[in-house]
């Protein structure tokens, strides 16, 4: 039985019992893993264009040769370092499916893998605070919160940094050990999750003065140095592919915060985090936060950083969900931290039903996170209509040219789920009168779902989630220069 009398935040004494948490661990691994994948690959779905258009379609570009180029990469706004891995993993898996459906599922398991790291790393600080029953029950919440699921099989830099910046965390603060390498192994992964994500700059500068505190030789210079390689890295890629080091960074701020392209995306108050944890949580806002500021009993360190990620985005106008997934990160250790001090309560005080408490602990997290999950559901469905059609084009070996009809460029997956070296034509807002003018530029056409009108020689090959995909027969005549890119220049996008 448990050291009852052991204080808390200490492991207790391990008993064979214990043997059977390794595999318990390796269990929810599997299953953290399975979840995100199994999302990705049976509901395709995007939440920003972001997660395609900063990342994806830029890595297609470097793998393939072609795609579409967003403001951002056309004025050096972004760094080339992520594009390039993800192109990597493009090239390295495109034999899995024919078309794009290939390097979609080798992204989605490179992603997904990736994201089983904070799992194990939240059953490391459990079982370091708490034991390793803690450690479980701290893996398992950060295995079955729907947000980390939703989230993490996406190519977003607020994800994959979030998922790097963890475990730098817990080599800095959480583990016992603190020798120069295991520090300099911290620096260099929460180096480079704010060479992903700069503005998470802040929360690593924390993370080492907390660390470090006043030792500046055994602590300082180990973990300096491993922040500042990765940031080296990224300027001086900036410079071989700009033509000045940390160019994307400053780039960055300039054109947000000088041009103002973030308040043309819209301004949000101050409290607007707080609002969209509401909507998009519903009532599980309140017991999700309350075992979280439970669970600042065990690590002060995470609430800090936590608080300091929401109030930091909070001070920028522009706000949007995403921006804050490393605190949503967190938030899910330090719930499933105050989980287990509820269950340590309990069973404290109810020895004989220490396994009945368990239980019960346990079914209403799942239900917690059953419910919202059920609130989820939208967003796993969110835009897989447009996304399913042009992966179907992708797989079409007469493909000549696909229209957008009344649908955003922004919401079709570009050349990311196309991969057909095609034009791409986008007629918003057209009649279908004007469409069937130049109808013979295209032999597919995707338009919301029910169709905006019929074109003479199109047939609907389907209608699904809200969308429908259109074909005709025939070759397709060129349109002499034209291409997407030279739109959206002329757009502003």
């Amino acid at each position: 039985m448990e050291d009852l009398s052991a204080p808390v935040g200490r492991e207790p004494e391990v008993r064979p019992a214990d043997a059977t948490h390794p595999r318990l661990l390796l269990v929810i691994l599997l299953a953290a893993f399975a979840l995100r994948f199994g999302a990705a690959l049976l509901s395709p779905n995007m939440f920003w264009p972001d997660e395609i258009f900063q990342t994806l379609e830029p890595a297609h570009r470097l793998a393939y040769g072609y795609g579409m180029v967003t403001w951002e990469f056309r004025v050096g706004a972004r760094s080339w370092v992520l594009p390039a891995v993800l192109a990597g993993v493009m090239r390295l898996t495109d034999w899995l499916g024919p078309g794009s459906e290939g390097y979609l599922a080798g992204i989605a398991f490179f992603l997904s893998l990736l994201a089983t790291v904070p799992v194990y790393v939240a059953w490391l600080w459990g079982s370091r605070v708490g034991g390793t029953r803690a450690g479980v029950v701290a893996a398992l919440v950060c295995a079955t919160w729907p947000d980390l699921v939703y989230f993490s099989p996406k190519a977003l830099t607020e994800v994959i940094a979030a998922h790097l910046l963890l475990p730098g965390l817990y080599l800095a603060v959480g583990s016992e050990e603190k020798s120069r390498r295991t520090l300099f192994l911290a620096g260099l992964l929460c180096g480079l999750a704010a060479a992903i994500r700069i503005l998470l700059a802040p929360a690593v500068l924390l993370a080492m003065a907390w660390a470090c505190r006043r030792e500046f030789r055994a602590r300082w210079l180990p973990m300096g140095t491993g922040v500042l390689l990765p940031l080296l890295f990224f300027g001086l890629v900036d410079a071989t592919t700009w033509g000045y080091p940390f160019y994307s960074y400053w780039m960055f701020y300039w054109q947000n915060l000088v041009v103002g392209k973030s308040p043309q995306s819209g301004l949000v108050p101050w409290y607007g985090y707080w609002k969209m944890m509401g909507l998009i949580w519903g009532w599980a806002r309140l017991p999700f936060l309350g075992l979280a500021a439970l669970g600042v009993r065990r690590s002060g360190f995470l609430g800090c950083m936590a608080l300091l990620i929401v109030f930091q985005h909070s001070l920028i106008p522009h706000k949007e969900y995403r921006y804050i997934f490393p605190a949503v990160l967190l938030l899910c250790v330090l719930a499933g931290f105050g989980l287990s001090l509820l269950r340590d309560f309990f069973r404290r005080r109810w020895q004989r039903l220490s396994v009945l408490t368990t239980s019960v602990l346990l079914a209403f997290w799942l239900l917690l996170a059953g419910y919202f999950a059920y609130r989820h559901g939208p967003f796993f469905q969110q835009l897989s209509g447009y996304l399913r059609a042009m992966s179907q084009v992708s797989r079409s070996s007469d493909a000549c040219g696909v229209g957008w009809w009344n649908v955003s460029w922004a919401v079709t997956g570009g050349y990311t789920y196309l991969h057909r070296d095609i034009p791409v034509y986008q007629a918003w807002d057209a009649k279908a009168e004007e469409v069937q003018r130049s109808s013979s530029l295209v032999n597919y056409i995707v338009t919301p779902d029910p169709p905006p009108g019929k074109i003479p020689g199109f047939e609907v090959l389907w209608c699904r989630d809200y969308a429908c995909l259109l074909k005709r027969e025939g070759a397709c005549v060129a349109l002499p220069g034209y291409h997407i890119n030279r739109i959206l220049e002329e757009q502003g996008f």
